[in-house]
């Protein structure tokens, strides 16, 4: 009897399990699928208009749990506001306002993050933050400059973190874009082999 037992709750944790990650890919799905929504629109599109008419999808990994993470975080307080390099001439003043501590497989990371201090005044922005980053798939399947996160401020001290969600900047498809380069402490010296690809248009 105890043997049936635990046969049967091996396979309802199983299931279940499998359950959670039919839902996070559904949602993985989903929010690709709006993305490439705005992609085609030629009002919001960053896409030059030649490249516009074949636009079919973003490359992009396939969704990998193993990089949806619980990060920890940490408060910075008091940082001075900065101007974070850009690929053009439009910069844009950030303040840091954390700090995430988080693994991926056995390495253990940290990443700084951001709050657009112009963005912040809009009150649909006022918990939207900036994670930029860069890792060791940059110029190889993934876009050279690195990529972004957005995330919003956790209300306790851990925080979600899905790299399978990570996109490309703007100037990844149009030059004609200035965007901000992730800095230097931003740098993870693993491969993210999650989110948006960059194959060129």
């Amino acid at each position: 009897m105890k043997f049936t037992t635990s046969i049967f709750l091996c396979l309802f944790a199983a299931l279940n399990s499998f359950g959670q990650e039919s839902d996070d890919q559904i949602r993985y799905a989903e929010y690709w699928s709006g993305v490439e929504a705005d992609f085609r629109n030629p009002e919001k599109s960053p896409l030059m208009e030649e490249d516009l008419a074949d636009f079919d999808s973003i490359p992009r990994y396939a969704f990998n749990p193993d990089y949806r993470v619980e990060a920890v975080w940490e408060d910075v307080k008091r940082s001075k506001p900065f101007q974070i390099k850009a690929t053009g001439k439009i910069r844009q003043r950030y303040q840091k306002v954390g700090l995430l501590h988080f693994a991926i497989g056995e390495d253990s990371l940290q990443l700084p993050v951001y709050r657009n201090l112009s963005l912040m005044r809009n009150p649909e922005y006022k918990d939207h933050l900036f994670l930029p980053f860069t890792d060791e798939t940059n110029g190889e399947s993934t876009y050279g400059g690195g990529r972004y996160l957005d995330v919003s401020h956790p209300e306790g001290d851990t925080l979600v973190v899905d790299f399978n969600r990570a996109y490309n900047p703007y100037c990844a498809y149009n030059d004609k874009y200035s965007c901000p380069i992730p800095p230097k402490e931003n740098r993870l010296k693993v491969r993210v082999e999650a989110g948006a690809k960059h194959e060129g248009y």
